[in-house]
């Protein structure tokens, strides 16, 4: 038997090797009925098995391929819904921090990087439905237009526009509100809860998988 034959033999599961042998044994028994000498036999069996072997080599070897990636592809899932979800919290955290009025024209943004990074990924493996996928980008565009607003209150501030800077802080409050509020009203909303709900079902799935 070939060297691929006989490292196959090592590695296959059982049901190969058991069809394998199966395989040996009803081909000899056939030849031997014949009264073919047993030399004939053994050549005869060997060069069927080699190429089965062969074949059945390329097939595992797949297939093994296969296992990997997909467990591959299970921690990277959880990784990236990991790490959205603790990015999530940051935001609401800073949210319920702006609430408090610490600071007008605070030096923080809401953070977006696992949303950039791990988000794409996400969306590349198929890994959440179109409801699910309007939920997250709801949430992340009310970060997105809180950081724009933001932005705009320093450069108020720095100006000394303080009727204007007062103005998109109360626009700022009602968007922080918003953004973490489970009785929130907007047609996106409640855009916390959703996007919470999204993720946790996620990083169970994924880690129940790896």
């Amino acid at each position: 038997m070939t060297l691929p034959g006989r490292l196959l033999l090592i590695v296959a599961p059982p049901w190969v090797v058991a069809a394998l042998l199966d395989l040996w044994y009803f081909a000899s028994l056939f030849l031997r009925s014949a009264n073919v000498s047993e030399d004939t036999v053994m050549k005869v069996v060997l060069a069927i098995l080699s190429p089965v072997a062969g074949l059945l080599g390329v097939v595992l070897g797949w297939w093994l391929g296969y296992l990997k990636e997909s467990r591959n592809q299970v921690r990277r899932r959880l990784s990236y819904w990991s790490a959205m979800s603790a990015e999530v919290e940051e935001c609401k955290g800073l949210a319920e921090a702006y609430l408090r009025r610490e600071a007008k024209a605070p030096l923080y943004r809401l953070s977006t990087t696992a949303y950039d990074h791990a988000w794409p990924g996400l969306l590349g493996d198929g890994a959440a439905s179109g409801e699910e996928a309007r939920a997250i980008l709801r949430f992340y565009g009310q970060v997105i237009q809180i950081n724009r607003g933001l932005d705009y209150a320093a450069s108020l501030r720095i100006d000394s526009q303080k009727a204007l800077l007062d103005e998109e802080v109360n626009r700022l409050m009602l968007k922080a509100k918003n953004l973490i509020d489970p009785k929130c009203t907007d047609p996106g909303g409640p855009y916390y809860s959703q996007v919470r709900t999204v993720i946790d079902m996620h990083v169970k799935s994924s880690g129940s998988d790896t």
